[in-house]
């Protein structure tokens, strides 16, 4: 690392010193950098990594790094892969670089032995490089470098944009581990690779022991012998040894050895932000728009630099530019988020901290100082006016705000988890989430309590009043208890079927739950106001009971002469004859009757017990740590295969498609188990009572029909009993959600008398 007298001038430093931020017995650079709180928490993908490391190995720049001396006031997170230094050895902030330097430090993660940041759990991603790649047509890689995630430990295709395994590979993948059915990532090795070994023991033997050539690919050998048994071990053993007494010398070998030496010697420049650009006095200053006057604590100019690095020179937009902002005026808000835990004692965020922070915020200063109705979302304005409060006013609600999200917790270094936000979120978990020790539990799989929380802030911000008004309010432990289902129903009935969602919270918040005390008795009826528009749009699609809604649909009948034109609108809608009634049908029933046939969370939830099972390794997307997005373990399964219908000339298929796509012919499955069905009827992959029941299918009988053939879609009887069984199953499925949690409770004042 060249040094210089100038303390702004730009640095540089090797991978090594790079990655010795997050595992310090690497080095001990002239630059250590931390993260600041403001920072983005974004990852990259497997195929942003695997590249990056590609063009290091090949010698191609990847771009400078951007730091600045430490920023006052501002936390510093811990890397994602090591736990890096202590906070008074570090004495920079990374503000641009991040992903880079993650994904360097990964290359000196041991996959087969490491460990999380928590020093605990499997660390939540790995790389590993092929000895002997065989590169997919149009690559533009020369070496194969592959990440294996907790989401995906078998890793991902071998493309420069990579995709997801398919099921079929995937269980294939499982069968070669010969572990559990969802490894982890120090158990597994990626799947579509030949002779890989773990890229760690490349980067630990070149930069940490100094050895290349021979000594270099004799080490190697060594650590395959220490996992000899194991196939990829096996293979990598052989092709080294031939290559050490040449008599099977190979290129790939010389090409990574090649590229390591160029690794050993690339640098990445770190441009050091000047102290004086931060200090000077910014135009929001003079105008009067702050009260900060701290020379060393400009956050305005903070604040702008960060936006522009990290954006292009185009300003952070929505949630992330508020949370931004929340975080570069408030920077313990992190070390409060961080402590959030589920009931198992493991990290987690119910959804993005960007989110969690604008609606904690909101939920700090519902009722304030009398104030009525919910308050509105935040904007830049607002938390610049909470952040350098001038009024009495607005220096209460910023107190109350720190109040409530845990702040003056951290500062204080009280339990952060005794604060509103923390105690909040943990009876939210209590009543939503299911219950494994309890026969026959309502609540929801992890999967539903996420999709709630990201997907229906409105509802969720209701949930943080309940629960803080259940507190308020000082109700025991049994009456906080009796408002599982209540609150559960009404939480569920607003997301799936609110069609205007926002509308209805602030209708059930000024009418029902505002100042009433909490009870099961302040539940009943209040979902009735929704389903009527008072002004504008309606709040609630019309719910019907399960009574109702098997009157609603027609069943199919094999001695029916129209059976083969059956379609659920002429049927239900068409059929009525009188166009008033006809277009009120329309813009009620018929509404929810699509939603609801549609309604795959409704499915989850019939299928709550496999969905929070160990048998889909606990799969919780709000684990942030250990999944990521959409890298769900399970898969929607037709029942009925969809290539029993594609190009089926059967006089009975466009009636059997009537029903082919709803959530009577679907089940969710775990993807390792759910093989790449195609021709594979119902009766010959569910063969088991506890399938079966997991699948919410009744009997084998019932499986029978859900097992209509190719040529079966000709015969009207197996047409008919195909429909009759898709519809008392997602009948079945409505009703199970309906009943466990009493709904009708919910649309009726006096669900007795109906």
């Amino acid at each position: 690392m060249n040094q210089s007298s100038d303390p702004a001038a730009p640095e540089t430093l090797s991978l090594r010193e790079v990655a010795a931020w997050q595992f310090k017995d690497l080095a001990k650079p002239r630059i250590i950098a931390g993260i600041p709180s403001l920072q983005r928490g974004a990852v990259w993908n497997a195929g942003q990594v695997e590249l990056l490391w590609d063009s290091i190995l090949r010698g191609f720049p990847v771009g400078a790094l951007v730091v600045c001396p430490c920023l006052p006031n501002q936390g510093t997170r811990r890397g994602k892969h090591g736990a890096g230094w202590p906070p008074e050895d570090i004495n920079y902030h990374l503000l641009d670089g991040q992903q880079r330097c993650n994904a360097i430090a990964l290359g000196f993660v041991d996959a087969l032995k490491a460990l999380a940041t928590d020093g605990k759990s499997p660390p939540p991603a790995t790389l590993w490089i092929d000895l002997a790649p065989e590169l997919p047509k149009g690559s533009t890689r020369q070496f194969l470098l592959r990440m294996l995630t907790a989401a995906h430990p078998w890793g991902y295709t071998a493309h420069d944009t990579p995709n997801f395994l398919g099921v079929a590979a995937i269980r294939d993948a499982v069968d070669t581990y010969s572990s559990a059915k969802r490894p982890v990532v120090t158990a597994a090795w990626p799947y579509e690779s030949k002779v890989p070994i773990p890229f760690a023991w490349l980067s630990h033997t070149l930069f940490k022991e100094g050895l290349s050539d021979r000594p270099l690919w004799s080490q190697v050998l060594h650590q395959c012998h220490e996992f000899a048994g194991r196939s990829w071990a096996d293979r990598a053993a052989k092709l080294i040894q031939g290559h050490l007494d040449q008599s099977a010398t190979s290129k790939n070998l010389d090409r990574i050895e090649s590229g390591l030496l160029k690794a050993k010697r690339f640098s990445i420049v770190a441009l050091k932000v000047d102290q004086g650009a931060l200090q000077e006095q910014s135009l929001q200053e003079e105008a009067g728009e702050t009260l900060n006057v701290d020379n060393s604590n400009r956050i305005y100019n903070v604040e702008h630099l960060f936006q522009r690095l990290n954006s292009a020179g185009t300003e952070l937009r929505g949630e992330e530019l508020l949370f931004s902002m929340i975080k570069a005026y408030w920077p313990t808000i992190e070390q409060s988020f961080d402590a959030i835990q589920d009931k198992q004692g493991n990290h987690y965020l119910p959804m993005p901290g960007s989110r969690l922070a604008t609606l904690g915020a909101r939920a700090a200063l519902i009722g304030f100082d009398g104030k009525d109705g919910l308050p509105p979302s935040f904007n830049i304005s607002s938390i610049r006016g909470l952040a350098f409060a001038k009024t009495d006013t607005a220096k209460a609600e910023r107190a109350q705000l720190e109040k409530y999200l845990g702040l003056t917790h951290v500062k204080a270094k009280a339990d952060v988890g005794n604060s509103d936000l923390h105690c909040n979120l943990r009876q939210i978990d209590a009543w939503l989430l299911f219950d494994d020790s309890a026969k026959d539990d309502c609540g929801l799989p992890p999967v539903l309590r996420a999709s709630l929380a990201q997907d229906a802030p409105d509802v969720f911000l209701l949930l943080l009043h309940l629960a803080q008004k259940a507190r308020n309010d000082a109700l025991s432990n049994d009456e906080i208890a009796a408002l599982r289902k209540p609150v559960l129903g009404l939480a569920t009935a607003l997301h799936w079927f609110g069609d205007d969602r926002a509308k209805a919270i602030a209708t059930l918040y000024a009418d029902h739950f505002a100042t009433a005390i909490l009870s099961p008795a302040s539940f009943s009826g209040v979902l009735k106001h929704c389903l009527q528009p008072q002004v504008g749009s309606r709040e609630l699609l019309k719910l019907l009971s399960p009574a109702q809604l098997d009157i609603l649909i027609p069943k199919a009948r094999y001695s029916d002469e129209k059976l083969r034109e059956w379609n659920f609108f002429k049927l239900i809608i068409e059929v009525e004859s009188d166009p008033e009634i006809r277009s009120a049908k329309q813009q009620n029933e018929w509404q929810f009757f699509w939603r609801s046939i549609h309604c795959k969370p409704m499915l989850l939830y019939a299928q709550r017990v496999l969905l929070s099972g160990s048998r889909l390794g606990n799969y919780d997307p709000s684990r942030i740590d250990v999944w990521e997005g959409k890298n769900r373990p399970w898969d929607y399964d037709h029942l009925l295969p969809t290539n029993t219908l594609k190009g089926n000339q059967g006089p009975y298929r466009q009636a059997c498609r009537q029903w082919s796509n709803t959530i009577g012919n679907f089940r969710a499955w775990p993807l390792e188990e759910n093989r790449s069905r195609h021709d594979e009827l119902a009766n010959k992959s569910i063969i088991t009572v506890e399938d079966r029941v997991l699948s919410k299918i009744l009997d084998q009988r019932e499986c029978d029909d859900f097992s209509l053939s190719w040529d079966q879609v000709g015969d009207d009887l197996k047409a008919s009993e195909f429909m009759a069984a898709t519809r008392s199953r997602f009948l079945r499925i409505y009703s199970d959600w309906f009943d466990s949690l009493k709904i009708g409770c919910l649309l009726w004042d006096d669900v007795g008398l109906r």
